[in-house]
Order: C-alpha cells, then sequence, then structure tokens
C-alpha cells in the first residue's frame, strides 16, 4: 500500500484548516498499518481536548458582558460560537462513543 500523502490546501488557509481535516485520515491511515495504541491515545487526547475546548466555551458565555440581544456583534458570537461549539460537542459524542 502506498504511503499517504497529505496535499496542502490552497493559499489563505492556515495551519489548523490544514491539520483539522486529515485528523480523522492520519487515525484510520494508524489503524490500517497497525498503530491501534497511537490511534487509542490519539482519540483519548482528541476527546479530552474537546471537552475542554466545551468548558472554556461554556465559560466564556457565562461571564461575557453582552447578550445576544445586544446588536450584530452579539448575535453573530453567539451564533457562530454556538454552531462551532454544537459542531465540537457532536464530535465529542459521536468519538466517546466510538472510543
Amino acid at each position: 500500500m502506498e504511503s499517504l500523502v497529505i496535499r496542502k490546501y490552497p493559499a489563505g488557509f492556515g495551519k489548523e484548516e490544514q491539520s483539522a481535516p486529515w485528523v480523522p485520515v492520519a487515525l484510520v491511515h494508524s489503524l490500517i498499518h497497525g498503530g491501534r495504541k497511537g490511534a487509542l491515545y490519539g482519540s483519548i487526547a482528541t476527546v479530552l481536548l474537546a471537552i475542554i475546548f466545551t468548558a472554556f466555551q461554556g465559560i466564556e458565555y457565562n461571564v461575557s458582558s453582552f447578550t445576544i440581544s445586544d446588536g450584530a456583534f452579539g448575535t453573530c458570537f453567539f451564533f457562530s460560537t454556538g454552531f462551532h461549539g454544537l459542531h465540537v460537542l457532536i464530535g465529542t459524542i459521536f468519538l466517546g462513543v466510538a472510543l
């Protein structure tokens, strides 16, 4: 089997955007090549980091000095971070069950 080649995204994407979508690919690649221990540790670390992120987002929501009804900034902030948090929460549940 050929080695995994990760191609870079077009210019304008940061390192986070380049690496985040490849985490499942690296996990599957590790499993295919017998790296079960590494895949397990990586999955556990991912779930723990996602839980920490979700906790910090909850804290951020509780201590923010503005609300969703404070205009465009509040609406955009809570809408965008809320959907991202929901995405992380669903992914955390998915990975936790898969573990």
